[in-house]
């Protein structure tokens, strides 16, 4: 959806669900917010009682062959992942992150440090 010149993702939980996805997810891009990992969207509001989220829109696409480039990527963003979460995020955040949002792009233009290939 856009508005005000923005896009934007509005996600509905389904009512058959009886984890707390929508505020596992809450929590878990709240935790991705502080630690400055730009890869997945930022919430902008929710309503708990009537299950939806509404999220900033991330461009991506379908990746149709992984390319170095791409582990390259993943891996960059696991080791940032690992240094930023702690025991009190793992606690805060909880189960139910089945289909928590994370945009991969394409390709990276920079090598992971380190990287043989």
């Amino acid at each position: 959806m856009k508005a005000a010149g923005a896009e934007f993702a509005l996600k509905k939980y389904p009512l058959t669900d009886n984890r707390d996805r929508q505020g596992a997810e809450a929590r878990a891009l709240s935790f991705f917010e502080r630690a400055k990992i730009a890869e997945a969207p930022r919430l902008v509001a929710s309503d708990i009682q009537d299950r939806i989220s509404l999220m900033s829109w991330l461009d991506g696409g379908a990746v149709s062959a992984v390319s170095d480039a791409d582990v390259e990527q993943f891996a960059d963003f696991q080791l940032r992942l690992d240094r930023a979460i702690d025991d009190a995020a793992r606690r805060e955040i909880g189960p139910g992150l089945g289909d928590l949002p994370i945009r991969v792009r394409a390709s990276s233009p920079r090598p992971a440090a380190g990287w043989i290939g």
